[in-house]
């Protein structure tokens, strides 16, 4: 029997709960389970181990990864309609969305500034960290495909609950599941080190001055919030390094051109993974509440409304680390 190492099964799981609605297997997963040899109370673990048994089975084999992808559904539907399904409930995960982290179980860091004297970065940081511990024990099939292979990114979602005036689960857009997740990392890490922050998952809200307080810089700070690429935004992350940016120590900022290097951002959903990484694209310009207008946004702390637990259009403060 084939047998998935706990950072597969892991992988599996998080592969198939994200894909399930997209292929389509759920509504004839009663058929399924016989043709895999599982109850119907088999849970996502089993049933992909139960999976990846199965593939290894097949002639010719298919890769025994214990996902249920377009290859494997290809090679199975046709087998599902010789099986007669049995009457019977389904398990509670199959054909609904995974379960929205709480605000609850985000930890407040309690970390003194970081680099460029932001907590926040502090916490971006910490993660990062943890990604690459989480990737010294991956392949290098794996490695490539990091966001696959964890459900890491999945908890930042806790944070960013709204995209486009509305609240969806687990940061699913319309038509979209949680593939970006840039947003829902900036908004975690600012969260938990108590700074305000907009509570979306769209990259753009945070050039919005009505969803989040923030002062826009007159020189580029590390730890400034950058939104990159044409209005409203197409990513978003930390500034990592503010070597070559344009300046102007008088007023309003402009940036014409990136330096040749472009800029540094440490951010989530970079090469699938937290990690430090160089853009080329353009920088976000918005007006702070300090009346300044660039592209260097330095989260202010907000005023204590931070209201994740119950989402609404509004702004959100940040005071939980101080109210424990």
């Amino acid at each position: 029997m084939m047998t998935l190492s706990p950072i597969k099964e892991r992988s599996a799981v998080s592969y198939n709960d994200k894909s399930m609605k997209q292929i389509g297997w759920t509504k004839q997963f009663s058929k399924v389970a016989i043709l895999l040899a599982i109850s119907g109370t088999a849970t996502r673990q089993s049933f992909a181990q139960s999976l990846a048994s199965w593939q290894s089975g097949q002639r010719p084999p298919l890769k025994p990864d214990g996902k249920l992808g377009k290859t494997t559904w290809k090679r199975m539907k046709p087998m599902l309609v010789r099986v007669v399904a049995a009457v019977g409930s389904l398990p509670t995960w199959v054909n609904l969305p995974p379960a929205r982290p709480q605000q609850s179980e985000i930890v407040p860091l309690g970390l003194p500034g970081g680099i460029g004297g932001s907590s926040w970065m502090g916490a971006a940081r910490h993660e990062m960290v943890g990604w690459n511990l989480e990737r010294s024990g991956m392949t290098a099939r794996q490695q490539r495909a990091t966001e696959e292979s964890t459900d890491m990114d999945e908890s930042y979602f806790a944070a960013s609950p709204r995209w486009g005036n509305v609240t969806h689960d687990l940061g699913v857009g319309p038509g979209r599941q949680n593939r970006d997740w840039c947003a829902a990392f900036v908004n975690y890490c600012l969260h938990r080190a108590g700074f305000s922050h907009t509570g979306s998952a769209g990259a753009g809200s945070f050039a919005k001055r009505s969803h989040w307080s923030f002062n826009s810089l007159e020189e580029p700070r590390v730890g400034c919030v950058i939104v990159l690429g044409a209005r409203p935004g197409s990513h978003v992350g930390f500034l990592a390094d503010g070597t070559s940016l344009p300046t102007n120590p008088r007023g309003d900022v402009e940036v014409r051109e990136l330096p040749r290097r472009g800029v540094l951002l440490l951010g989530g959903n970079q090469s699938q993974r937290v990690c430090e990484k160089r853009f080329r694209r353009s920088l976000v310009s918005a007006r702070g509440s300090n009346g300044v207008v660039s592209p260097y946004f330095w989260p202010l702390q907000g005023a204590a409304n931070c209201n994740i637990s119950f989402p609404t259009a509004r702004r959100h403060g940040c005071n939980y680390t101080h109210n424990g």
